[in-house]
C-alpha cells in the first residue's frame, strides 16, 4: 500500500523581471508521497500564467519533507503517561 495525497493549489502575484513587473496567476497540483510516519516525497507542479502576454512558465518541484509530530512521537508521549 502506497500512502500519499494529493492537492489543488491557485495563487495570483506579481513577479519582477529585467524588463518591469507582470501579474500572474499560478495553478498547480502538489503530490505527496509517504516514504514513512516522519517522511515524504514531494512533487509540485505549476504553471505560471502572465496577465500581460500569452507567455507562461511551468515549475516542476522535487523535495523531502518532514512531517513534524508524527504517529511514532505522538505513540512515545502516550507510552511515558501510562507508566
Amino acid at each position: 500500500i502506497i500512502h500519499s495525497e494529493v492537492s489543488f493549489v491557485a495563487g495570483a502575484g506579481v513577479a519582477q523581471f529585467s524588463s518591469g513587473s507582470k501579474t500572474c496567476i499560478d495553478v498547480g497540483l502538489i503530490m505527496r508521497y509517504f516514504i514513512s510516519d516522519s517522511f515524504a516525497l514531494k512533487f509540485d507542479f505549476r504553471n505560471y500564467i502572465y496577465l500581460s502576454s500569452t507567455r507562461n512558465n511551468l515549475a516542476l518541484v522535487v523535495g523531502l519533507a518532514y512531517i513534524f509530530g508524527s504517529k511514532n512521537e505522538e505513540n512515545n508521549q502516550e507510552e511515558e503517561f501510562e507508566d
